[in-house]
């Protein structure tokens, strides 16, 4: 039914690793042009970072099983940083960022409500909770499906 049950953990863990990177490449090229991250995005930056490390460790080791639940638990967390960012910068949810934060050689002042990058035409947030969702609806459809025997049917 789901042609998705034969990528491997591997495979997993590398699409992990360039989409991660592909975020946290995107948010140093807005830094680098001048826009200087907020608090929220820094948060989302730390996920992509531990999402990339935990992949690159679990397509190292043989027991793949704790880097792959414990980046289920990262796509989850990034997420949530994307969609609560999302809320705050569409003034559905109060900015946390009350003064805005201001890099030293900053020229121009970001805060987590403003709204001034938008590559492709999409908010960069909706690019993180897409990569987020998507990640992690990946990983739970290609999870290996383990059947139980009921007791009831054993002796059938």
């Amino acid at each position: 039914m789901h042609k998705i049950h034969h990528l491997s953990k591997n495979s997993l863990f590398v699409i992990s690793m360039l989409l991660s990177l592909y975020a946290i490449a995107v948010s140093f090229v807005a830094e680098s042009v001048g826009y200087y991250p907020c608090t929220l995005c820094n948060l989302q930056r730390a996920a992509c970072l531990a999402i990339f490390f935990t992949s690159t460790l679990g397509m190292f080791t043989t027991n793949k099983k704790i880097p792959y639940l414990a980046n289920q638990i990262l796509y989850i967390g990034l997420s949530f940083f994307a969609t609560y960012h999302l809320l705050v910068r569409y003034s559905l949810l109060p900015d946390p960022c009350k003064t805005p934060a201001v890099h030293p050689k900053a020229e121009k002042k970001t805060g987590c409500s403003q709204k001034f990058w938008e590559p492709f035409g999409i908010p960069p947030q909706v690019l993180t909770l897409l990569i987020g969702s998507t990640l992690f609806t990946t990983s739970i459809l290609a999870s290996p499906k383990k059947t139980k025997k009921s007791q009831f049917t054993d002796g059938l």
